[in-house]
Formats: C-alpha cells, sequence, structure tokens
C-alpha cells in the first residue's frame, strides 16, 4: 500500500522560503531548467535517478510541467513506470560562491535561492491540455520570444507533457 510521505521540516528554518517565493522561483522566467528525480530503474537496483528537464510551474493548479520525448524506453520512463513519486529541483542562477572578505581559503559560502518539489507525475493525454501548457512554457521562460502564433492542439500529438502534481514544496534563500 502506497502511504503518504511525512516531510520534515528545514532544519535551517531562517533561510526557509515561503511558499509563494518558492514558486515565483519556479515562474522566473531566469530559472528554465531542473532536476528530475526518479527511483530508478530495477535494472540498477533502482538507484536513484536525476535528469535535467525543461519544465514550466504553474502555482495556479499547483503544477509543475514537463516537456520531454516520447521514447518509453528511456531510462527515465522505465523509472517512472515503476514509481509515480518524483522530486523536481531548481537552483536560480544567481547562485554564486561568495567570500566574506579576509581572503582566507576557507571562508566561502554560497549565495542561493533554491527549490524542491515532490509530487506524483502522469503524462497529460490532451491535445488541448498540451498546447495550453506548451504555451505557458514559451511564455514564461522566453518572455522575449517574437512568436507568430501560438502553439495549437493538432500539433502537440507527438509533444510529450508531462505533469508533477505538487504534494510537497520547500525553498531556500541564502542571500
Amino acid at each position: 500500500m502506497d502511504q503518504s510521505p511525512h516531510y520534515l521540516p528545514l532544519r535551517k528554518k531562517k533561510l526557509a522560503m515561503t511558499d509563494p517565493d518558492a514558486w515565483d522561483v519556479l515562474e522566473s522566467p531566469d530559472t528554465h531548467y531542473g532536476f528530475l528525480g526518479t527511483g530508478g530503474v530495477p535494472e540498477e537496483g533502482n538507484v536513484p535517478y536525476v535528469i535535467p528537464m525543461n519544465f514550466v510551474a504553474d502555482r495556479d493548479s499547483n503544477s509543475i510541467y514537463l516537456h520531454t520525448t516520447l521514447d518509453a524506453d528511456s531510462k527515465r520512463n522505465r523509472s517512472l513506470a515503476g514509481s509515480p513519486r518524483v522530486c523536481f529541483t531548481v537552483v536560480h542562477p544567481d547562485a554564486a560562491q561568495v567570500n566574506d572578505g579576509s581572503g582566507l581559503p576557507c571562508k566561502f559560502s554560497m549565495r542561493f535561492r533554491s527549490v524542491m518539489a515532490m509530487g506524483r507525475i502522469r503524462a497529460v493525454n490532451s491535445l488541448d491540455e498540451r498546447a495550453r501548457i506548451l504555451n505557458m512554457l514559451m511564455r514564461q521562460k522566453a518572455p522575449h520570444a517574437k512568436l507568430t502564433m501560438d502553439v495549437q492542439p493538432p500539433h502537440t500529438a507527438i509533444a510529450t507533457i508531462l505533469r508533477i502534481n505538487v504534494e510537497h514544496i520547500t525553498g531556500m534563500n541564502k542571500p
């Protein structure tokens, strides 16, 4: 029986983001890709598997959508077939190593904003929904692109869109 997980709170509470701030990072046009973590494939002993993915976030539906390939035999797709539970992580691109000014080699720290979302993933089958998501992807992640038309449902027949229904989201901000 599949039980709902209990998520532990962040250890460094002073670095915790609010949920709206975490969604802001996910929806930022500067955050272009994230990393999808899965439970792995049986042939490799279910060693966790992580892959970078294009995505668009939609806080209104509490979802993250991934645009991917159709290849059912891919390691990613075989891993997802074994378990729909996934983790998706992004690090905003303004992350950097920072020095405290002392010049000492051990006095560096990391400035970052990161978000981790956990949930269950499934395929989006509706052509209309795929078109809506692909258009949202272009508007959110390429807002300055000069497009001559929107993606239309018939053009999405070969697209694969996966939806993560976000069950838990957490973010950290270390200025």
